[in-house]
């Protein structure tokens, strides 16, 4: 809602109103000294466009009206709203004069919002400060890494991309990083770090893993499940080995006689080895890229010179 003013709005009303009517009008042709209003019919002051008229006559009384509807060119004000700011709705005669001023409720709004208005700039400047101070390098020490949001790194900063800079300009990050990611020319450079080639993620040191360490792509050691089908069922021949024939034999010791009555076959213990055969197992492999990874989003990696 925007409560409006208008310079030099007064004038008189052309007809009486009781303390409780909602519609006034005023003298004819004043109506445009004063402004504008949205009609609306919802909760107090909730339009787009209103303003206050203070009414006031010979007795020195005073009532603040809400004016929360007028046409341009009319000189009739309605969906008004009595007794405002701790006035009293009262019974105006013709000739009562009507005028804009300010309340002292408007002042106390004016200072509040003027006040708000004053710390979102401050904090605003702030914002802008800290923003300066990242994009310019400000306070943040040289070899601190990032991720910026666009193709081209801020002022101060360099993409990780194991380009070689000058240890001249930048003596601090040199004595931080020295040669560790490449010599540069061995004399007037030295490398950044590659975090672009492989498109490398960032992890925590410690343990067997130390700082400025690369490692390679690796899965996780796991195992696939595998089964073959129930084909090349067969068959193994048992072979007889011998017989013995029907008779009576005498044992080698102690000459005791055991009559045989009809042949003994004996089964060996061994099978042929017909019927080898093989089988093949195949694993399927399953997803549709060049290596494993998690959900990702791509910034350029950055690092602060200096």
């Amino acid at each position: 809602m925007t409560q409006k003013f208008s310079n030099n709005a007064r004038t008189v009303l052309a007809a009486g109103i009781s303390a409780s009517e909602t519609s006034l009008s005023v003298q004819s042709g004043d109506g445009d000294l004063f402004p504008v209003a949205d009609t609306d019919t919802g909760p107090l002051f909730s339009v787009d466009d209103w303003f206050k008229l203070f009414i006031t006559d010979v007795s020195g009384q005073i009532e603040i009206v809400g004016v929360r509807t007028r046409a341009g060119g009319s000189d009739v004000m309605s969906n008004v709203v009595r007794a405002l700011d701790g006035t009293t709705a009262r019974i105006w005669g013709v000739g009562a004069v009507a005028y804009q001023a300010f309340s002292a409720n408007d002042l106390v709004s004016a200072i509040s919002n003027a006040e708000a208005a004053l710390l979102a700039a401050q904090e605003a400047e702030t914002v802008a400060t800290n923003a300066l101070a990242l994009v310019s390098g400000g306070s943040i020490p040289p070899g601190v890494i990032a991720y910026w949001p666009a193709a081209t790194p801020p002022v101060g900063w360099f993409i990780r991309n194991g380009q070689a800079v000058s240890r001249a300009d930048n003596p601090l990050l040199f004595a931080i990083i020295g040669t560790d990611h490449g010599i540069g020319d061995g004399t007037t450079t030295f490398n950044l770090p590659n975090d672009v080639t492989n498109n490398r993620f960032i992890r925590a040191s410690g343990g067997a893993l130390a700082v400025g360490a690369i490692q390679a792509p690796v899965n996780l050691t796991h195992t696939h499940a595998a089964s073959s089908g129930s084909t090349g069922a067969h068959t193994h021949t048992q072979g007889q080995v011998g017989t013995v024939a029907s008779g009576s034999y005498n044992l080698a010791s102690g000459g005791v006689g055991i009559t045989i009555v009809s042949s003994v076959g004996s089964s060996s213990a061994n099978t042929s080895s017909a019927g080898s055969h093989a089988h093949t197992v195949s694993v399927t492999s399953s997803g549709d890229a060049t290596e494993a990874r998690p959900y990702a989003r791509a910034y350029l990696p950055i690092i602060k010179g200096g």
